[in-house]
């Protein structure tokens, strides 16, 4: 089984017109635990979306993407994703393995195709055991077409582990290894407080993510 991936993006410059018009969502019934069926709204499968329309696209009698794998990877960045929430100007989901780069890349060259506006995006994402974590901040440059260049920061688990090392032994006084720790226990520190190690690796993540710098 896939490792989750899970990510937010943030859009600057799309119009809610021009978002809702390529973000398309549709009726898809599901059934429940009880064997009723009831009705949601989901947005339409990615490849099916006007973000994908330049690439040939071929489908089996029963209505599947030919060589799916290959589509997701090459222009997803992930063998799946799924999106949760895509409000405007925002999207959220999780995807197999990887961030969905190459969605978010393809989903900012068509919106400045389409756009007057300077769009940009900058995605943050984190594995689901925090094997890494990231940001890739996307930008365009016209130059007879469309290019989209993308900054990334990314951090894998052991350089997080050895900053989280750091930070706790300089709170607490102690040699602490995370690894060896129930990360949920309180931990003295020198100034008569306490600390919570899986509360301290939160922040430390959401500061990098809003600030980028792992501190």
């Amino acid at each position: 089984m896939a490792n989750y991936v899970y990510f937010n993006v943030d859009f600057v410059g799309v119009s809610e017109e021009l978002w809702d018009k390529t973000l398309i969502s549709e009726p898809v019934t599901k059934k429940a635990w009880d064997d009723s069926k009831y009705t949601i709204n989901e947005l339409k499968e990615l490849h099916k979306l006007s973000f994908f329309d330049h690439i040939e696209k071929e489908y089996e009698d029963d209505g599947w993407l030919k060589d799916s794998y290959d589509f997701y990877v090459n222009n997803i960045g992930a063998k799946w994703c799924n999106i949760d929430s895509w409000e405007h100007s925002n999207l959220s989901g999780y995807s197999a393995w990887s961030p969905p780069i190459e969605l978010v890349r393809n989903m900012v060259k068509y919106f400045q195709e389409h756009s007057a506006e300077t769009i940009s995006a900058r995605m943050t994402y984190e594995d689901e055991f925090r094997n890494f974590i990231g940001i890739n901040e996307f930008y365009t440059e016209i130059d007879g077409e469309v290019i989209v260049h993308d900054d990334e920061n990314y951090i894998d688990c052991e350089e997080l582990q050895d900053m989280l090392n750091t930070r706790l032994s300089e709170l607490t006084g102690q040699d602490i290894d995370v690894s060896e720790i129930e990360m949920d226990d309180e931990i003295p520190t020198l100034s008569g407080g306490v600390v919570v190690p899986q509360e301290f690796a939160d922040d430390m993540v959401y500061n990098f993510w809003e600030t980028g710098d792992l501190k």
